[in-house]
């Protein structure tokens, strides 16, 4: 990929954003007799009303919104921090294909420790920005394809604290904001293999929040995960990552297992990283994660976590969450650091807190 292409991008996804702007007149809202079939009528008043209504006063009235979310916290070292609102749109242009851009508006604005700060970083705005064609049941084409700027996981088994953000795992299980395209496989592809996911990617400028302080230049990669549900309770996943960075390419392996006990009301995890001159852990080549997830009642559950980093530190947290509506939760997590060398590591113990707002039409 070309170095300007981050640039191309950001500069199509404005278009594709243009491009929703309809041209053609509203459509009347018919006149409803008191026969009106009442599906007809409810249709017309989400249309018109809410979120939905305002996108259709802008001209977007055949956009849809897939999410949103919102997180507020505070830190017992004095930090505070907000993420988002993100919110997802999707648009459908023909029967497998779909236009799909996630907004950040922590890319204009943010509250940072009580003071807002405007960025008007477009590039950090749209988080994401993609292509997605669905797959077609008739054809001959077993998979789905993702073509644009997106977030590629190589597991999904890496915390399940309240603030997951904080894993020591989280910048080893994920590329942020990546040029890539993407082939999403079920079963029909491999036999034995529940999903086979593939990517060739380009990761874009860097991100501190999975980075660290050695932010890397633009590189290629590429990806493979694999998926196998061994029985109704036990999942398996593994993924191999190759970055070619300028100084010294990176290889990873990643791989995770998770067992759910048949009521819901237990979780057992454990995922790793074995890896090979990464930017975030230049001194280590393995991570690791296991945690326990007890659901107390259907709206308290409690986590235990422990983490290392070989050569670094070690980490054990507790937290707990609350769903206060079906949409709107709290949790609270404790984490001690213990490390084993002082570069880039600080002993103690650290409080976090963070409310979450999460909506999903699904």
């Amino acid at each position: 990929m070309c170095p300007n292409s981050k640039f191309n991008f950001l500069a199509a996804s404005l278009l594709l954003i243009a491009s929703l702007n309809s041209a053609c007149a509203e459509e009347p809202i018919p006149a409803v007799a008191s026969e009106a079939d009442e599906k007809v009528v409810n249709r017309i008043i989400e249309e018109s009303s809410g979120i939905h209504g305002l996108l259709r006063s802008m001209g977007l009235k055949n956009v849809n919104i897939v999410s949103a979310e919102f997180k507020a916290g505070i830190s017992s070292d004095g930090s505070n921090f907000t993420e988002g609102p993100e919110v997802v749109l999707d648009k459908q242009i023909s029967d497998h294909v779909r236009a799909q851009v996630k907004l950040a508006f922590t890319g204009l604005i943010r509250i940072e420790n009580g003071r807002v700060q405007t960025n008007r970083d477009w590039n950090e705005f749209f988080k994401e920005a993609k292509i997605i064609i669905d797959q077609d049941k008739d054809s001959k084409i077993p998979f789905v394809t993702i073509i644009g700027k997106q977030e590629i996981e190589t597991s999904g088994f890496d915390s399940e604290m309240p603030i997951d953000d904080n894993e020591l795992l989280h910048g080893l299980t994920r590329i942020e904001k990546a040029y890539a395209v993407q082939f999403q496989m079920g079963p029909e592809l491999i036999k034995g293999i529940d999903s086979v996911m593939i990517a060739g990617f380009n990761t874009g400028s860097g991100s501190r929040d999975t980075m660290g302080e050695n932010i890397q230049p633009a590189s290629n990669g590429a990806m493979i995960v694999l998926t196998k549900k061994l029985s109704d309770q036990i999942i398996l996943s593994g993924g191999l990552t190759r970055i070619a960075y300028p100084e010294h390419a990176e290889a990873r392996l990643n791989w995770g297992i998770v067992y759910q006990s048949k009521d819901g009301k237990n979780k057992i995890f454990f995922n790793q990283a074995i890896f090979k001159y990464n930017p975030l852990y230049v001194d280590s080549k393995n991570v690791w994660t296991v945690g326990y997830v007890r659901k107390l009642t259907e709206k308290d559950s409690v986590t235990v976590e422990a983490s290392r980093v070989n050569g670094l530190k070690t980490e054990m947290a507790l937290g707990y969450t609350h769903q206060i509506t079906k949409r709107g939760s709290v949790g609270v997590e404790v984490r001690k650091t213990k490390c084993f060398t002082l570069d880039n590591c600080t002993d103690g113990v650290i409080v976090n807190g963070q409310f979450k707002y999460s909506w999903d039409k699904n």
